[in-house]
């Protein structure tokens, strides 16, 4: 008698209300037992967290929920346009919970870990903040005290650097990246600055990230950090990239078979 393993998308994204019966049709047609719903931030929201988490008040056996960080006090504060609503301070400012008590919050209210899109290139230049300043210090302090999971989005495929490899529907979404952009090792660098400070952290980084072309470094970053795990979370780039050098694709999928999901 054999028995089929559970199968769970972790990187999910919902966008609405209205997407959570597509959600729930699309798990039952793969035949998956949960999703993981994933929220970011964006320009013209704070996060996706509300639709989130009524899908998973809705579906407790069926959806997880990584929650997304709430910036709007930083917009607010530093003159920064933003769309999304929140409650004004008697100054006039969006007031906000420090992102270390949003830790503690979204815990409280049902997440099952944080998802992070700040080092993706887009976001990182509307944040216009590096991960490892102090804004971020007593967040990823108290994300690793509570060992709390996070899954983080960090950089973008490597051809969105270069323009004449950039697709156009990637363009056309903003996402080839020049001059204007934090460089793509600098991303990196400041991420592994933070888990320098923080080894304990326990994460998860979207799209492999994005070293599918560079699987040597991905094999020194999981031995450098041993919380570390990647997402299989697939663009064109990983499945073309993976395919290049099938035995070697093989050979770090079975050393490291613990580390990706």
């Amino acid at each position: 008698m054999t028995t089929q393993t559970p199968m769970i998308d972790c990187h999910v994204h919902l966008s609405g209300l209205e997407g959570i019966p597509r959600l729930e049709g699309l798990r039952t047609h793969v035949g998956l037992d949960r999703m993981n719903l994933v929220c970011t931030m964006g320009r013209n929201h704070v996060n996706a967290n509300p639709a989130a988490f009524v899908a998973k008040a809705e579906r407790p056996d069926r959806f997880y929920v990584f929650a997304g960080l709430d910036h709007t006090a930083f917009f607010s504060a530093n003159g920064r346009r933003s769309s999304a609503n929140g409650r004004r301070s008697s100054a006039g400012e969006v007031a906000a919970p420090s992102l270390a008590e949003q830790v503690d919050r979204l815990r409280a209210l049902g997440a099952d870990g944080i998802k992070m899109i700040e080092n993706k290139p887009t976001a990182r230049k509307l944040l216009d903040v590096p991960v490892d300043s102090d804004y971020f210090a007593d967040y990823f302090a108290r994300v690793e005290e509570t060992g709390f999971p996070v899954l983080w989005h960090v950089n973008d495929p490597e051809e969105f650097w270069i323009p004449e490899l950039t697709p156009s529907w990637a363009r056309e979404r903003g996402w080839g990246y020049d001059e204007t952009f934090v460089a793509k090792e600098q991303l990196y660098a400041e991420v592994e600055n933070v888990l320098a400070r923080h080894p304990k952290l326990k994460l998860l980084f979207a799209h492999f990230y994005f070293l599918s072309a560079d699987l040597p470094r991905a094999a020194r970053l999981f031995d450098r950090f041993e919380n570390v795990h990647l997402d299989l979370a697939p663009g064109v780039e990983l499945l073309y990239n993976l395919s290049q050098d099938v035995e070697a694709t093989r050979e770090f999928f079975t050393k490291y078979a613990d580390r990706i999901v």
